[in-house]
């Protein structure tokens, strides 16, 4: 994926940390985004598309920071499975 190298790119010359703190913040304009779109302001959609397209960046950086795919993917399946079983009434331990 050619996008990896610039989201690396990013990792090295700001660093970890402000990595994610700029996370954080992206998640925190995110949620202010969805509330204005809940409560239909105008242009609310525009703003959230570009809010969610900075936390999924961000999170692909996540996935890099943490440095194991695999992890990250487990843990997606095991919650996606939870929320299967939730969905068809099964009790979730």
């Amino acid at each position: 994926m050619a996008y990896i190298s610039v989201l690396k790119a990013a990792i090295a010359k700001y660093g970890k940390e402000p990595q994610w703190r700029q996370l954080q913040e992206e998640c925190a304009e995110l949620i202010a985004a969805v509330n204005r779109f809940m409560r239909k302001r105008e242009a609310a959609l525009d703003n959230l598309i570009e809010e969610v397209a900075d936390v999924e960046i961000m999170l692909k950086q996540a996935r890099l920071l943490i440095g194991n795919d695999d992890l990250v993917d487990a843990a997606v399946e095991k919650k996606i499975k939870r929320l299967r079983e939730r969905l068809e009434g099964r009790q979730v331990h």
